[in-house]
C-alpha cells in the first residue's frame, strides 16, 4: 500500500468524510466485482457494498495491518454476498412446480428438474457436499489473504 493510502487510511480513523469518499471510490470497484461475480442483482450488489463499507468503518480501528486491507474487503464481500444468496433462497416461495419432481412411472423429469441437473450436474449434492465446497472456498479465501497484493489481485482477477 503507497504512503498515499496509508495516509488516507489514517484521515479515515480520524473520520474524515472526504477520505471516505476516496476510499469508497478507490476500493468500490473492488468490493463490488465479488457479489457480482456471484451473481447477484443490482440491488444486493448494492447492498453488499453498503454492508461491507459499513463493516470496514465499524472496524477500522481494529485492522492493524494496512496493507492486506484489499484482502479484508474482499473476504468480508464474499461473506456478504453468500449471505445474500441464502437470504434469496430462503425467501422464495415454494410452489409444486419448484419440487423437481420426477415422475416414476415414465421416468420423464419436469422442466425445473431439468435446471437442476444441468445446474449441478446428474445429482444434486448433499448438504454436506455443499458445506464441504464452501470450507473449501473459506480455505482457498484465507490463503488469498496471505499472499502479497499484487498476486493477490492477479489471481482473483484471473479466478
Amino acid at each position: 500500500m503507497t504512503k498515499n493510502n496509508h495516509q488516507l487510511l489514517l484521515q479515515c480513523r480520524r473520520g474524515d468524510a472526504r477520505a471516505w469518499q476516496q476510499l469508497v471510490h478507490h476500493y468500490g470497484p473492488l468490493v463490488h466485482s465479488i457479489p457480482v461475480r456471484y451473481g447477484l442483482s443490482q440491488a444486493e450488489v448494492d447492498d453488499v457494498g453498503q454492508e461491507v463499507f459499513l463493516a470496514l468503518a465499524q472496524g477500522l480501528a481494529r485492522i492493524e495491518d494496512l496493507e492486506s486491507l484489499p484482502a479484508w474487503l474482499i473476504t468480508t464481500a464474499r461473506r456478504y454476498s453468500w449471505r445474500a444468496l441464502q437470504k434469496r433462497q430462503r425467501e422464495q416461495p415454494l410452489t409444486t412446480s419448484d419440487l423437481a419432481e420426477v415422475e416414476f412411472t415414465t421416468g420423464r423429469a419436469d422442466a425445473r428438474t431439468a435446471q437442476v441437473t444441468h445446474h449441478f450436474g446428474q445429482r444434486v449434492p448433499s448438504v454436506n457436499e455443499l458445506l464441504e465446497g464452501w470450507q473449501s472456498q473459506e480455505i482457498l479465501a484465507q490463503s488469498l489473504e496471505k499472499l502479497n497484493d499484487r498476486c493477490r489481485v492477479l489471481l482473483t482477477a484471473i479466478f
